[in-house]
Protein backbone atom coordinates (compact mmCIF):
# COMPACT_ATOMS: atom_id res chain seq x y z
CA UNK A 1 0.00 0.00 0.00
CA UNK A 2 0.70 3.94 -0.79
CA UNK A 3 3.04 5.05 2.32
CA UNK A 4 4.66 7.83 0.37
CA UNK A 5 4.08 10.19 -2.32
CA UNK A 6 5.77 13.16 -4.26
CA UNK A 7 3.33 15.63 -4.73
CA UNK A 8 5.27 19.20 -6.61
CA UNK A 9 8.56 18.25 -5.73
CA UNK A 10 7.58 17.32 -1.73
CA UNK A 11 8.20 13.63 -0.63
CA UNK A 12 4.70 13.62 1.48
CA UNK A 13 4.35 10.58 4.25
CA UNK A 14 1.08 9.56 6.58
CA UNK A 15 0.68 12.36 9.00
CA UNK A 16 1.60 15.38 6.94
CA UNK A 17 -0.59 17.68 5.41
CA UNK A 18 -0.80 17.64 1.86
CA UNK A 19 -2.81 19.59 -0.65
CA UNK A 20 -6.19 18.47 -1.98
CA UNK A 21 -9.13 19.82 -3.87
CA UNK A 22 -12.13 18.89 -4.14
CA UNK A 23 -14.76 19.42 -7.06
CA UNK A 24 -18.34 21.07 -6.52
CA UNK A 25 -21.23 20.81 -8.72
CA UNK A 26 -21.60 20.31 -12.46
CA UNK A 27 -19.91 23.61 -12.83
CA UNK A 28 -16.21 22.19 -11.55
CA UNK A 29 -16.33 24.73 -8.60
CA UNK A 30 -13.01 23.66 -6.99
CA UNK A 31 -12.55 24.36 -3.32
CA UNK A 32 -8.78 24.36 -2.12
CA UNK A 33 -8.15 22.87 1.11
CA UNK A 34 -4.36 23.28 2.15
CA UNK A 35 -3.06 22.96 5.80
CA UNK A 36 -5.56 21.74 7.93
CA UNK A 37 -5.55 18.18 5.48
CA UNK A 38 -3.73 15.62 7.20
CA UNK A 39 -2.83 12.43 5.29
CA UNK A 40 -4.78 9.65 7.51
CA UNK A 41 -4.05 6.15 5.85
CA UNK A 42 -5.70 4.76 2.88
CA UNK A 43 -9.15 3.86 1.81
CA UNK A 44 -10.23 0.57 -0.41
CA UNK A 45 -12.13 1.71 -3.44
CA UNK A 46 -14.14 -1.34 -2.99
CA UNK A 47 -15.49 0.48 0.87
CA UNK A 48 -15.78 4.32 -0.52
CA UNK A 49 -19.64 4.17 0.24
CA UNK A 50 -18.18 3.33 3.69
CA UNK A 51 -16.37 6.48 3.90
CA UNK A 52 -18.68 8.39 2.72
CA UNK A 53 -21.50 7.11 4.82
CA UNK A 54 -18.84 8.42 7.85
CA UNK A 55 -19.13 11.95 6.06
CA UNK A 56 -16.05 11.77 3.55
CA UNK A 57 -16.08 13.57 0.66
CA UNK A 58 -14.08 12.67 -2.35
CA UNK A 59 -11.16 14.96 -3.27
CA UNK A 60 -8.41 15.32 -5.75
CA UNK A 61 -4.73 15.15 -4.81
CA UNK A 62 -3.34 17.22 -7.29
CA UNK A 63 0.45 17.48 -9.15
CA UNK A 64 1.24 13.75 -7.84
CA UNK A 65 4.10 12.31 -9.90
CA UNK A 66 5.77 9.26 -7.80
CA UNK A 67 4.22 7.08 -5.16
CA UNK A 68 5.99 4.67 -3.52
CA UNK A 69 5.61 2.07 -0.62
CA UNK A 70 9.00 2.10 1.53
CA UNK A 71 9.93 -0.43 4.37
CA UNK A 72 12.83 0.66 5.95
CA UNK A 73 12.84 -2.49 8.08
CA UNK A 74 12.91 -4.96 5.27
CA UNK A 75 15.29 -1.62 2.91
CA UNK A 76 12.93 -2.20 0.77
CA UNK A 77 11.48 0.47 -1.86
CA UNK A 78 9.09 0.28 -4.31
CA UNK A 79 8.44 3.47 -6.85
CA UNK A 80 5.60 3.95 -9.79
CA UNK A 81 5.33 7.12 -11.61
CA UNK A 82 2.03 8.36 -12.11
CA UNK A 83 1.02 8.48 -15.85
CA UNK A 84 0.58 12.07 -17.30
CA UNK A 85 -2.38 14.06 -16.49
CA UNK A 86 -3.33 11.64 -13.84
CA UNK A 87 -3.05 12.00 -10.54
CA UNK A 88 -4.51 10.07 -7.15
CA UNK A 89 -8.31 10.14 -5.78
CA UNK A 90 -8.82 10.66 -1.81
CA UNK A 91 -11.24 10.75 0.65
CA UNK A 92 -11.62 13.88 3.01
CA UNK A 93 -13.00 13.28 6.17
CA UNK A 94 -14.92 15.25 8.09
CA UNK A 95 -13.23 18.09 10.37
CA UNK A 96 -11.41 17.09 13.70
CA UNK A 97 -9.95 18.57 16.92
CA UNK A 98 -6.72 17.80 18.17
CA UNK A 99 -5.93 17.56 21.78
CA UNK A 100 -3.80 20.40 21.10
CA UNK A 101 -6.91 22.09 20.02
CA UNK A 102 -5.86 22.27 16.58
CA UNK A 103 -8.48 21.56 13.83
CA UNK A 104 -7.81 19.57 10.74
CA UNK A 105 -9.29 16.88 8.41
CA UNK A 106 -7.68 13.61 7.58
CA UNK A 107 -7.42 12.39 4.12
CA UNK A 108 -7.36 8.61 3.01
CA UNK A 109 -5.78 8.07 0.04
CA UNK A 110 -7.89 5.16 -2.40
CA UNK A 111 -6.24 1.98 -3.32
CA UNK A 112 -7.30 -0.14 -5.94
CA UNK A 113 -6.54 -3.91 -6.53
CA UNK A 114 -2.76 -4.02 -8.41
CA UNK A 115 -2.95 -4.88 -12.08
CA UNK A 116 -0.50 -6.04 -14.11
CA UNK A 117 3.23 -5.37 -13.34
CA UNK A 118 2.22 -4.25 -9.72
CA UNK A 119 1.64 -7.53 -9.11
CA UNK A 120 3.36 -8.86 -6.42
CA UNK A 121 5.39 -5.77 -5.74
CA UNK A 122 3.11 -3.66 -3.35
CA UNK A 123 1.96 -5.21 -0.01
CA UNK A 124 -1.65 -7.25 -0.17
CA UNK A 125 -1.44 -6.48 -4.15
CA UNK A 126 -2.94 -2.58 -3.64
CA UNK A 127 -2.37 0.33 -5.51
CA UNK A 128 -3.13 3.73 -5.56
CA UNK A 129 -6.80 4.62 -7.47
CA UNK A 130 -5.96 7.08 -9.85
CA UNK A 131 -8.43 10.31 -11.31
CA UNK A 132 -7.98 12.89 -13.88
CA UNK A 133 -5.09 15.66 -12.80
CA UNK A 134 -6.43 19.21 -12.93
CA UNK A 135 -4.18 21.52 -14.26
CA UNK A 136 -3.07 24.35 -13.60
CA UNK A 137 -2.67 24.49 -10.02
CA UNK A 138 -0.48 26.78 -7.99
CA UNK A 139 1.45 25.02 -5.40
CA UNK A 140 1.60 27.25 -2.09
CA UNK A 141 5.30 27.57 -1.04
CA UNK A 142 6.54 24.80 1.82
CA UNK A 143 9.35 24.31 4.12
CA UNK A 144 11.02 21.48 2.81
CA UNK A 145 11.08 18.58 5.45
CA UNK A 146 14.23 17.60 7.14
CA UNK A 147 16.98 15.69 5.27
CA UNK A 148 15.50 11.83 5.36
CA UNK A 149 16.48 10.34 8.65
CA UNK A 150 18.62 7.51 8.06
CA UNK A 151 17.17 3.89 8.17
CA UNK A 152 16.67 2.79 11.35
CA UNK A 153 18.78 0.23 12.87
CA UNK A 154 17.59 -2.91 14.66
CA UNK A 155 18.91 -3.88 17.81
CA UNK A 156 21.41 -6.70 17.73
CA UNK A 157 20.14 -9.49 18.52
CA UNK A 158 20.33 -10.49 22.50
CA UNK A 159 23.65 -12.71 23.14
CA UNK A 160 22.88 -16.07 23.32
CA UNK A 161 23.13 -17.21 27.34
CA UNK A 162 26.08 -19.59 27.61
CA UNK A 163 25.36 -21.84 30.64
CA UNK A 164 29.18 -22.48 32.47
CA UNK A 165 30.32 -25.66 32.40
CA UNK A 166 29.78 -27.86 35.48
CA UNK A 167 31.94 -30.43 36.41
CA UNK A 168 30.22 -33.35 37.00
CA UNK A 169 31.58 -35.64 39.29
CA UNK A 170 33.10 -39.27 37.99
CA UNK A 171 31.83 -42.73 38.55
CA UNK A 172 32.50 -43.48 42.26
CA UNK A 173 32.26 -47.19 42.25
Amino acid sequence: MCNVVIQDKYEIRPGEWMLVIMVIGPGGKMKVYQEEVVWGGSARVESKGYWKRQGGEEVVIPGVKRWGEIDEDLGKEEWEDVPPGKTLAGILMPETTSREGRHYRLLKVVTAPAAGKQLGRFEKDRAVALVDDLPGIEFPHREARSPKPPPRVRPPPPEPIVKPEVATQGELF
